[in-house]
């Protein structure tokens, strides 16, 4: 399937710099791991997670799928409306474990973050109320625990 959201996914011979990150210093269990909006699952087939393509590429997820882990990497930026960007958290969220995190990251090049890119792409910078777990120039990784309150994010932060 051939979408605007698979034109921002970038062909790599190795993992994200995010998940390989994540995977050195918090770590996960791959059978116990979603990577959410796969892309290209270059992340999947590195570390032999399951992927699910937030397009339908992959078998939709079940009610019940629940894990300890879920990884989403950029999809966040490509997504135009905040309405939407909200759905996706909480649908993470909705398939977390009672103990679980995921791990949201989006691109932290502010200047290259304007809207609609000339290819037909959508790029935006978003900024979550999340603890950070790591920054670098090109990316922020954002932690969502299971019992975060997305209608009350002060709340969760004043916790944390």
């Amino acid at each position: 399937m051939t979408t605007t959201f698979h034109k921002t996914a970038t062909k790599r011979n190795k993992p994200s710099a995010p998940a390989k990150w994540i995977y050195k210093n918090i770590g996960f269990d791959p059978d116990d791991t979603l990577d959410y909006g796969c892309g290209r699952g270059d992340d999947v087939e590195y570390f032999g997670i399951r992927g699910w393509d937030i397009n339908g590429d992959h078998e939709p997820l079940k009610s019940y799928d629940d894990f300890t882990t879920i990884l989403c990497s950029y999809v966040l930026n490509v997504i135009p409306s905040e309405k939407e960007r909200k759905q996706v958290i909480s649908h993470i969220q909705k398939h977390l474990t009672w103990d679980g995190n995921a791990y949201l990251t989006v691109r932290n090049d502010k200047k290259n973050l304007n809207g609609w890119t000339r290819i037909g792409t959508y790029q935006t910078f978003v900024d979550l109320p999340l603890p950070i777990v790591h920054k670098t120039s090109g990316y922020i990784i954002y932690r969502l625990e299971s019992w975060f309150n997305l209608d009350k994010p002060q709340e969760y932060m004043d916790a944390v």
